[in-house]
């Protein structure tokens, strides 16, 4: 396996462990009738924001591993436009995460917090 997709397996398998996490945690809250304030909830929502960015993130590098395999090794077109278009997917959904995230900085700068987000 080349590099680029075992550091994109070790991401996924990373922020499938912390996605687990907070399903675990959320689901912990919800058995416990516990009302969290809306600063634990937002502070859980980009917790969750997070794990799922570096998940799709290990993904993108996974399917960039692939596709360079591919390339080295002349598969067929068929097989290149599939693994290209799977690879413009993950982007998408990365694409989504960040942008997830880089609002959330907005509105907590906009509030006069700090800028960082966990």
């Amino acid at each position: 396996m080349h590099w680029l997709g075992l550091v994109g397996l070790s991401l996924t398998l990373a922020g499938l462990a912390l996605a687990l996490r907070h399903h675990v945690l959320a689901a912990r809250y919800a058995g416990r009738h516990e009302a969290r304030s809306a600063t634990a909830q937002r502070g859980h929502d980009a917790g969750l924001d997070w794990s799922h960015g570096v998940l799709w993130f290990g993904l993108l590098l996974l399917l960039a591993g692939q596709i360079v395999q591919q390339l080295q090794r002349g598969a067929p077109v068929p097989d290149l436009v599939l693994s290209l278009t799977a690879g413009a997917t993950a982007a998408f959904t990365l694409g989504i995460f960040i942008g997830r995230l880089l609002l959330r900085r907005q509105w907590r700068t906009a509030a006069g917090g700090a800028p960082d987000d966990r």
